[in-house]
């Protein structure tokens, strides 16, 4: 029986996944064995039907090496003929959602399954002709989604995989028009070239979800394409490369994202080249990630609802000598544009990089968490405490304050700490036996530690958010001496913070009697009996002032 027979058979509710594959690889063979490529398509167990089109390498080696492969247009005759045999069953209920995926050795390969064009959208008989063998005959996904079955799909996801990546900047060029939009809610795309709406089209209008990863499109065509989705609420962005395609007209310097109706907005490792500064028109947004290289940051709408900032401006891997301050007006920037924000991530080059003179400070009076990572180096002198010092200037009514202080190889990688089992051995055995007399004897005998330097710029200033609002203080680091920025920081914070209900101080992985805990305990004690002392003697000399 032929796989189309078996797939027309199949009920909606019931999960069946075929491969196809020769019997050598343990497979029941349905008709002639594809020794190369096969297609697989697979209904899931769901509410809505779901039609997933899986085509996967399973090339053996050939015996000089090489893969041995089947031409393109066998390969997507069987691809396309069993998807279509597996929608035209009879009694089949409407599929509501299409994932295509496409995996091969080579770009070109993974672009050579699908045509350029299709001047007969919506006939399955297109797939029998002999213009079909051709693979620039048609354009295959176009036709497919064309079809009646798929008309009113509600998820669409179509991707591409390849070994070798080559120098295609994109697989497959979409067509925005071809979509069958009227129910189309998620739609996420790999790989693919995005060709926009006529202008003012509203060609996808129940459009709440975009995805994209790894596309490349020049700025116009994708602000056009996003302006056209009204109704979107999650825009995700990933890899893209701005490319003119020797159009210069059509990539301008700033890439705008005009979406009112958006809550949600992600831009990961975006490939700006001529592009240099990115604008938000998006005063419903609620939650914003940023991960990529410094970019002149603005907002055309204020966003007054923000929940979640996240910003990652930690340098990629480099060839080249990175500036330490390159990113510094970017970041202040994205601070002062989402100033109405209630979580703050910062990954930062470094920790230092952040301190400004007063003048340029932000306020970010909604501010209740923040969490902040990156390196600091001790060679800056008093630049760390600086920098510490204008984030609890900047954020008056913080709850939470988290922050990470790490160490970085010269690529912008986080170096691990890491504990050899022997040490941790040692390390727990001690901490189960701290208290009995010897190990007792030993944490006593630490009472003579060293005196902790002070932070100028911190030591001595008042900070709203240490008085009356900041609760829960987490601080991160590797202790590897005494005399460190990192310590001198867990001081201060263990004496200044005065509503403090949570402090938990991380120094690493270290043997049991190396870390700092019994000190931080015996800081923020000696501080409090200070504080009580100077009350008592303030209020004596108030008494005495009396009489």
């Amino acid at each position: 029986m032929a796989p189309a027979d078996l797939f027309c058979r199949l009920p909606d509710d019931l999960l069946v996944h075929s491969d196809l594959l020769p019997p050598r690889q343990g497979r029941r063979p349905h008709r002639r064995p594809l020794p190369a490529m096969a297609p697989a398509v697979a209904a899931h167990r769901h509410p809505q039907p779901r039609l997933q089109v899986l085509l996967r390498s399973v090339e053996p080696a050939g015996p000089w090496g090489h893969y041995d492969s089947l031409p393109t247009s066998q390969v997507k005759a069987r691809l396309f003929s069993d998807a279509g045999a597996a929608l035209r069953a009879a009694g089949r209920r409407p599929v509501r959602k299409v994932s295509l995926f496409v995996k091969g050795r080579d770009d070109g390969y993974c672009q050579g399954v699908l045509g350029t064009s299709a001047p007969e959208w919506g006939r399955w008989d297109c797939f029998e002709t002999d213009a079909y063998r051709d693979p620039a005959a048609y354009d295959h996904v176009a036709a497919l989604l064309a079809v009646q079955e798929l008309l009113h799909i509600e998820e669409l996801r179509l991707g591409f995989k390849s070994a070798d990546a080559g120098d295609l900047r994109y697989i497959y060029e979409l067509d925005t028009a071809v979509l069958p939009g009227h129910n189309l809610r998620v739609l996420d795309i790999a790989r693919c070239r995005i060709k926009p709406p006529r202008t003012g089209a509203d060609v996808i209008p129940c459009l709440s979800v975009l995805r994209l990863y790894k596309c490349s499109s020049p700025t116009k065509d994708l602000e056009d394409f996003i302006s056209a989705t009204r109704s979107l609420r999650t825009l995700h962005i990933e890899s893209h490369d701005f490319y003119s395609y020797g159009d210069c007209s059509s990539s301008g310097d700033r890439f705008t994202v005009n979406c009112p109706s958006v809550t949600a907005i992600t831009l990961v490792g975006l490939k700006l080249r001529t592009i240099k500064g990115i604008e938000l028109d998006a005063p419903c947004l609620r939650t914003f990630k940023y991960n990529g290289q410094p970019v002149d940051f603005s907002v055309k709408s204020p966003v007054t609802e923000l929940a979640r900032v996240e910003i990652d401006l930690t340098p990629r891997p480099r060839y080249y000598d990175h500036p330490k301050k390159a990113w510094f007006d970017s970041l202040w920037q994205f601070l002062r544009s989402l100033r109405h924000m209630r979580i703050l991530k910062l990954n930062v080059p470094n920790i230092e990089g952040i301190a400004v003179e007063h003048e340029h400070l932000v306020t970010l009076h909604t501010l209740e968490r923040l969490e902040i990572e990156g390196p600091s180096d001790p060679s800056r002198g008093n630049d760390p405490a600086t920098a510490i010092a204008n984030l609890l200037q900047s954020c008056p009514v913080i709850h939470d304050l988290h922050i990470r202080i790490v160490n970085h190889d010269y690529n912008g990688m986080v170096i691990e700490d890491v504990v050899s089992p022997a040490h941790f051995d040692v390390s727990l055995d001690l901490f189960e036996k701290r208290y009995t007399k010897e190990i007792r004897v030993m944490i006593d005998g630490e009472q003579g530690s060293p005196v902790i330097a002070d932070l100028p710029g911190l030591t001595g200033c008042w900070f709203n958010c240490l008085q009356n609002h900041l609760k829960n203080v987490k601080l991160q680091f590797v202790l590897k001496e005494m005399d460190s920025f990192e310590i001198s920081l867990a001081k201060f914070l263990a004496e200044n913070c005065m509503v403090l209900e949570l402090l938990e101080i991380d120094d690493g992985k270290h043997n049991f009697l190396s870390h700092i805990n019994l000190m931080v305990e015996r800081w923020r004690m000696n501080a409090s009996e200070q504080r009580k002392q100077m009350e008592l003697d303030s209020a004596k000399a108030s008494k005495q002032r009396v009489e």
